[in-house]
């Protein structure tokens, strides 16, 4: 379907004189990081990197490039988790990561990118308690935003996002008890309700019930928009209920796991090529 635009978009970015070749000469001249000290939210630089990484690797995965991405990635993540500003609280965010308005949510996905990032560049399957234990540490993170803070698409859907990472644990039935949560996800409606969908399908007592290609054909019918190459999610000021709240890659890279996790058995929980392939099919 997307296969053949996929490839073309990749290869170019990759040969210049712009895209991912401009960002990588870039940050071989400046550094990966710069300036560590005034760094306020590492989640967010090795979110970065970690996107750009599975977005070459859905066409490119054995090219040097996804690996770099990837392994700058870890190298943050790394950093991060041995500076003691997790450890600090403070009202200055640079000072201290330790900060109700951020953490433990920050802590939790820097862990999450490290696992994933070290398990593609080892060739090895994530570590299902990582990702359950983080799941919960961002769940709870994310409920604590009440009333007016609630009303915002990276909180909504970044609680959703704690369900996808209980999904890619293989904790289906903790996936469901998260949705039972009684809070409104009226800005990734959209999201909210197709992942509802799919984690009811996969309970243990309705991996037999309900036929495997009617499962399968429910999973893409979100997963084949969102991953079409020019797709952009909206806003909520532009379409009430579409937003996503998530980077956008590394959203299509967890999904892709999901699909391969419960509705491709061909496909192993280590091989990282066409676990991101199914992206590009």
């Amino acid at each position: 379907m997307y296969s053949e635009t996929w490839t073309r978009l990749i290869d170019e970015s990759l040969a210049g004189p712009k895209g991912i070749y401009e960002l990588i000469a870039r940050k071989r001249v400046q550094g990966v990081v710069e300036e560590w000290e005034r760094q306020s939210m590492p989640a967010h630089a090795c979110s970065g990197y970690f996107g750009f990484g599975v977005w070459v690797g859905v066409s490119a995965w054995e090219s040097g490039e996804a690996k770099l991405l990837l392994g700058w990635a870890r190298e943050i993540a790394l950093r991060a988790l041995a500076d003691p500003r997790f450890e600090i609280v403070s009202d200055n965010t640079i000072k201290g990561w330790r900060h109700s308005s951020i953490f433990p949510g920050n802590h939790a996905t820097v862990r999450v990118i490290l696992e994933f990032s070290d398990a593609m560049l080892n060739d090895r399957k994530v570590d299902n308690g990582i990702l359950k234990n983080c799941a919960e540490e961002l769940a709870a993170f994310h409920l604590l935003n009440k009333g007016k803070d609630w009303i915002n698409p990276q909180v909504q859907g970044g609680y959703l996002r704690s369900i996808q990472w209980m999904l890619i644990a293989g904790d289906a039935q903790r996936a469901q008890e998260l949705l039972k949560v009684k809070r409104n996800f009226k800005l990734v409606n959209r999201l909210r309700e197709w992942l509802g969908a799919v984690v009811e399908s996969v309970q243990p007592e309705n991996l037999n019930a309900i036929d495997g290609q009617r499962r399968l054909d429910q999973f893409d019918q979100y997963f084949d928009v969102i991953r079409a190459p020019d797709y952009r999610a909206p806003s909520f000021r532009e379409a009430m209920g579409e937003d996503t709240g998530q980077m956008l890659e590394i959203m299509r890279f967890e999904l892709a796991l999901i699909r391969s996790k419960f509705f491709q058995k061909n496909i192993s929980d280590n091989d990282w090529k066409n676990i991101l392939a199914q992206v590009a099919r």
